[in-house]
């Protein structure tokens, strides 16, 4: 079975995988991104921010958020 992939989606995989220098530019820049931060409680924003300089990609915000909101450090 194929999937179609629609050009809309297109775009937002590949801003999904744009490289960023760190969570401040990828928060800048990314509306969605950013989004996606200021809805997570403010512990857990500010747990995220000490992995500042290991986020690079939108997906690497969203795995070091669900990966605390599980209880992970």
């Amino acid at each position: 079975m194929k999937h179609l992939i629609f050009a809309q989606d297109n775009a937002e995989v590949i801003k999904m995988a744009l490289e960023y220098q760190d969570l401040d530019d990828l928060l800048n820049r990314n509306p969605k991104a950013k989004d996606f931060f200021d809805s997570l409680p403010e512990d857990r924003q500010f747990n995220v921010r000490q992995y500042q300089n290991n986020i690079h990609y939108d997906l690497d915000l969203r795995r070091y958020a669900e990966h605390l909101l599980r209880g992970g450090y």
